[in-house]
């Protein structure tokens, strides 16, 4: 196998106001009652709903997902049509790659702060599948003794 390496990437999202809702559009809501600390929830349209105004006041406006680079909203990695596999075991030797969805995405955003991880081949570009990126969740670094 060729070898790979991970990239860090921050998930971002960009709303815009379309002419018409419709099935695929994706939507980033908080929810802020009832919880201690606010939650991001992503979710995928699955139906038109019967007043798409109304839809809207709750919910937001439609938005497209982009990776960037850590603190650098102008520096896109990936564009939300390049996003699609999620790798559930990175360290694997052969991986284990899924469709990306929302729960994965949810996962991202609000277990860590958007962050994820992407594959890379050896040269340094961005590997795909399909013509998608792979996505992973963030390694976490290793405490050492000191607990630092």
């Amino acid at each position: 196998m060729n070898e790979t390496y991970l990239l860090e990437g921050e998930l971002a999202f960009v709303s815009y106001m379309p002419l018409e809702l419709e099935i695929g559009m994706h939507f980033l809501s908080k929810i802020t009652v009832g919880v201690i600390e606010p939650i991001s929830l992503f979710f995928t349209l699955e139906h038109i709903p019967e007043e798409p105004e109304l839809f809207m006041s709750l919910y937001g406006a439609p938005v497209k997902m982009v990776i960037t680079i850590p603190g650098d909203d102008e520096e896109i990695l990936a564009e939300e049509n390049e996003i699609g596999w999620f790798d559930e075991c990175p360290e694997c030797d052969e991986g284990e790659l899924v469709p990306l969805s929302d729960v994965h995405i949810n996962i991202i955003i609000n277990e860590y702060d958007g962050m994820v991880d992407l594959t890379c081949d050896e040269d340094g570009d961005i590997a795909t599948t399909d013509g998608k990126v792979i996505l992973s969740y963030v390694e976490e670094e290793e405490e050492d003794d000191n607990g630092e």
